[in-house]
């Protein structure tokens, strides 16, 4: 198996920079999945349940904090006010949907605040409903950093097509 990943991320009120989302198998190493360097890596997110041509306009690419090449994403939001969803959602569809050669995930997260912000990650194909998808989920510490390592043979326990990752 091998290792996926890298992502970026920073907020207004979480200012988190995801840096990449690697693929990774221990035989033959990491496969860069996304790492911001093209901005069709930023058209590959969508607001959960909202149509794909509707832009996420909280994400964006930041010159900080990339563990690989030069950007990292970056995820902004203002405080929760009533009205509005009470935690922000994006689905992305990664490039590559087959992750059957793949045993982790790999994320490097940075929140950029002084308050500890919460991450969650739902991994699904195209038929389990994403929130019934393997679930995932960190602390990240005020101005700190978080290497994300999400195994992914709780795929199989959700009943997750590894090879149609969506």
């Amino acid at each position: 198996m091998r290792e996926i990943g890298r992502l970026e991320f920073t907020t207004g009120l979480l200012p988190a920079l995801l840096a990449g989302l690697l693929l990774a198998a221990p035989a033959r190493g990491a496969e860069v999945l996304l790492d911001f360097e093209v901005l069709d890596d930023l058209t590959r997110w969508r607001y959960e349940r909202q149509a794909a041509d509707v832009p996420v306009r909280e994400l964006d690419r930041a010159e900080r904090f990339a563990t690989s090449g030069r950007y990292a994403l970056r995820f902004r939001c203002a405080g929760w006010t009533p009205g509005n969803p009470e935690w922000p959602a994006f689905e992305g569809r990664p490039p590559r949907a087959d992750w059957t050669e793949f045993d982790r995930l790999v994320l490097d997260v940075t929140n950029a605040t002084g308050a500890p912000q919460k991450l969650f990650l739902l991994i699904s194909d195209s038929r389990v409903p994403t929130r019934d998808g393997l679930r995932y989920s960190a602390t990240l510490p005020p101005l700190g950093y978080v290497q994300a390592v999400i195994p992914l043979a709780g795929l199989a326990e959700k009943g997750v097509d590894r090879a149609d990752i969506r």
